[in-house]
C-alpha cells in the first residue's frame, strides 16, 4: 500500500517538473525549392544576444523539405529568430513556425509563425511564457498513476 507521504512526495516532484525554468519549443520551417539559400539564427534571451541555434547558407539540401528542431528555452526569456534568404525573396510558398512542445499537437502553444515573404531577411521577436500552460490538472494526474505503476 502507498503512504499518504510517499505519494505527497510524487505530487511535489512531478509539479517541481512541470514548474522548470525552461520549456522545450519546437521549430518548424518549411523550405522552398532553393533551400541553400536559406538561413537562420535563433538569439536571446534579452537582453542578451548570445546565439542558440543557427544554420548558415548551404546547409540545407532537400527541396521543399520540411526542417523541425527543439530547443530548451529560458522561461519568461524574449527571443529574437532571424531568417535570411540569399536570393532576397525569402522561401516562396514557406512558413515557420515556433510553439511549446506538447505530446498533443492540440495542445500546442504557438509563440510566432509566418510566411515565407521576408524578402533578404527579417528579425522575429517573440516571447517564452514564464509558465507553462501545457501541463494540466488532468496530465498530472495522468503522470502521477503512471508512476505509481511503475514503481509499485
Amino acid at each position: 500500500m502507498l503512504s499518504v507521504t510517499t505519494f505527497l512526495a510524487m505530487v511535489a516532484l512531478l509539479m517541481a517538473t512541470a514548474t522548470a525554468e525552461s520549456s522545450q519549443v519546437q521549430f518548424e520551417l518549411q523550405l522552398d525549392d532553393y533551400p541553400a539559400d536559406t538561413a537562420w539564427e535563433l538569439r536571446g534571451p534579452f537582453p542578451s544576444i548570445d546565439v542558440i541555434a543557427q544554420r548558415d547558407y548551404d546547409y540545407y539540401e532537400t527541396l521543399q523539405e520540411l526542417v523541425k528542431e527543439s530547443f530548451q528555452l529560458e522561461r519568461g526569456g524574449t527571443y529574437h529568430l532571424i531568417l535570411t534568404d540569399y536570393a532576397n525573396n525569402g522561401i516562396e510558398k514557406g512558413r515557420f513556425q515556433l510553439s511549446l512542445s506538447a505530446s498533443a499537437a492540440a495542445d500546442q502553444i504557438v509563440l510566432l509563425q509566418g510566411d515565407g515573404n521576408f524578402g533578404s531577411g527579417q528579425v522575429f521577436t517573440f516571447d517564452v511564457p514564464a509558465t507553462s500552460s501545457i501541463t494540466t490538472t488532468s496530465s498530472l494526474f495522468t503522470s502521477i498513476a503512471r508512476r505509481l505503476r511503475q514503481q509499485y
